[in-house]
């Protein structure tokens, strides 16, 4: 069986070298109260990783779900696992994480592959 460990250390060296810092913000711990129909703001915890900015292609341009101003972030694995409606800082921008795919061969996640929109 391969090691994709190694396959995950060279995509993480990769974003590191030609990358820069991404912030991952997840809100947790909020909730709704129906009788005021106002959310908690609950709490916030950041994630530090590296992200380097790629292209979508026209296939993906083509649909409906990839917007003018969608930006694809591949992002380094090993810090957290994005998830969808996480607030992304790149580049001094706040972006939505609209949609996440995981690049995990045999269950090693080697990196993320994000749409973000601002």
């Amino acid at each position: 069986m391969f090691d994709y460990s190694t396959l995950r250390k060279t995509a993480t060296q990769l974003i590191t070298n030609f990358g820069a810092d991404a912030v991952i913000t997840r809100l947790s711990g909020r909730t709704f109260n129906p009788a005021t129909g106002a959310y908690s703001t609950g709490s916030s915890t950041n994630y530090t990783l590296k992200a380097v900015r790629a292209q979508f292609n026209a296939f993906e341009k083509a649909g409906d779900n990839i917007q003018d101003n969608d930006v694809r972030l591949l992002a380094q694995s090993g810090v957290t696992v994005p998830v969808i409606n996480d607030t992304l800082t790149f580049d001094s921008v706040s972006y939505r994480i609209m949609n996440v795919r995981t690049e995990s061969p045999s269950g090693t996640d080697v990196f993320y592959d994000l749409q973000c929109r601002s």
